[in-house]
């Protein structure tokens, strides 16, 4: 016969699983709206860099500004304009953060709905007595 020992974390009295599973819940909700928001903020500022470009009244060189402002990306010297290359890092970073706190907002949410958690540390073998 195997005993287990185990390091129990989680009992009825002591809620220090679902205290860290509610401040990662929480926390990954803020940081998903934080990424929806940067991803549109990045989007626009995409379009307003096409649109900046084509007018007449502001350089290059201020376009070029205000995208790496915005991006932290500096377009190329040669016409100005994000490549293509430019423009899928800007879309798929903030995308990559939304799904990463995805992530912890459901890892947040397990550890929520967890009553108990225990580690096994080592088995031992019981013996049947001494003779």
């Amino acid at each position: 016969m195997m005993k287990k020992r185990v390091f129990l974390v989680g009992k009825k009295t002591l809620q220090l699983i679902r205290l860290i599973g509610s401040f990662t819940f929480f926390g990954a909700i803020i940081m998903m709206l934080y990424s929806t928001a940067l991803m549109f903020e990045q989007w626009d500022a995409i379009k307003k860099h096409t649109e900046c470009l084509s007018s007449a009244e502001f350089s290059t060189s201020y376009c070029n500004e205000q995208i790496y402002k915005t991006t932290g990306i500096y377009p190329a010297e040669f016409n100005g304009m994000l490549s293509l290359k430019q423009k899928f890092i800007i879309i798929v970073r903030p995308l990559a953060q939304l799904f990463f706190w995805a992530v912890v907002f459901f890892f947040g949410t397990m550890l929520y709905n967890c009553r108990r958690l225990s580690f096994p540390i080592q088995e031992i073998e019981a013996g049947h007595g001494k003779r």
